[in-house]
């Protein structure tokens, strides 16, 4: 019974995390500039591309700001819980 207790709370804490937000398709200086190449700086193609990757992964909310500086608590809001479920798996 504990084991089913442990796995609802990693569920409950994944979903959390995920509500939360996605860093999006944006690379480590916070711009879609790589894609804007590939894209022969179409914005309009770069930011479909962002929304229907943002919402394949599940995600409704991007971070506006996410360039070398963004909270690394993001980070550890999106870590913790998947390390909390490998513990509980593990």
């Amino acid at each position: 019974m504990r084991y089913i207790q442990d796995l609802l709370w990693d569920l409950r804490n994944i979903k959390q995390a995920r509500d939360r937000g996605f860093r999006g398709i944006k690379g480590t200086t916070g711009t879609r500039a790589s894609f804007l190449t590939l894209f022969n700086r179409d914005h309009d193609k770069a930011k479909q591309l962002g929304e229907l990757v943002t919402k394949l992964s599940g995600f409704e909310y991007v971070y506006p700001d996410t360039g070398q500086t963004y909270s690394r608590k993001i980070d550890i809001d999106v870590l913790a819980p998947l390390a909390s479920l490998g513990t509980t798996t593990g």
